[in-house]
């Protein structure tokens, strides 16, 4: 009975084994793919609005004749503030973790106000009318796929259209557009492959501008600076 057993035990095994070599050999496991890594690197475009505020100052300068005009060293300014928009477009190139860049950008300002200053019996103003500002700026920045944090700063330049005006009548130019620096910071976030948004911070100054009351040798020094913050969307070519 046990050598019966036996040998029907040999013959199922014999036939489980070649049964088993007629199977076709067993792969390596299945690993699913690994997620692509976003890279920042290319060119883009794209638009912001914001909000701003600023300050425009004026501090009485000595004549040419050396005489101040009432007082010297005496300030006025106004601190005008508004919404704002417009476009920005740039280049990013990711190494490893991080980002180097370059941005410019031009856009609106509307800013105006009036500022009064009373120094004895004289009353007079300082007036400003911002129409646009303008910055061409470095970034540098850590990614961290989809998400970018960076500093900026660069130049910058902007109309401010800043005049002294006296109720004599007596009105200085306007400044004009002056140049000056500007430095903030800001976020990034890829949505999609080619379409990204951000929010940003950016401080300008202007410096100052020396400018006179016509038909007078009075002169004023008139600075500008001020903050903007900024949402904006950007669109990435070439991906």
């Amino acid at each position: 009975m046990s050598k019966r057993i036996l040998a029907g035990l040999a013959i199922a095994f014999t036939c489980g084994a070649a049964h088993a070599a007629d199977l076709p050999a067993r792969g390596p496991s299945y690993k699913a793919p690994a997620p692509s890594v976003y890279d920042w690197s290319g060119f883009y475009a794209g638009g912001y609005v914001g909000y701003g505020w600023a300050k425009t100052q004026a501090t009485d300068l000595p004549d040419y004749s050396g005489v101040p005009w009432y007082q010297i060293g005496g300030q006025f300014s106004t601190s005008p503030s508004s919404f704002n928009g417009g476009g920005q477009a740039g280049y990013n190139y990711q190494f490893g973790s991080w980002m180097a860049g370059v941005e410019g950008d031009i856009g609106t300002l509307r800013l105006k106000g009036a500022g009064l200053y009373n120094a004895g019996d004289l009353d007079t103003f300082i007036t400003t009318n911002g129409s646009y500002i303008a910055t061409l700026r470095g970034r540098f920045g850590f990614a961290s796929g989809v998400n970018l944090l960076y500093v900026t700063g660069g130049a910058a330049w902007g109309d401010f259209n800043s005049q002294v005006v006296s109720f004599s009548n007596f009105i200085s130019p306007p400044t004009g557009t002056q140049a000056g620096w500007t430095l903030g910071g800001g976020w990034e976030y890829a949505f999609a492959n080619q379409w990204s948004v951000k929010a940003e911070y950016l401080h300008y100054d202007m410096g100052s501008k020396t400018v006179m009351l016509a038909n007078t040798s009075s002169a004023f020094s008139i600075k500008n600076t001020g903050d903007l913050v900024r949402l904006g969307v950007n669109y990435h070519f070439g991906r």
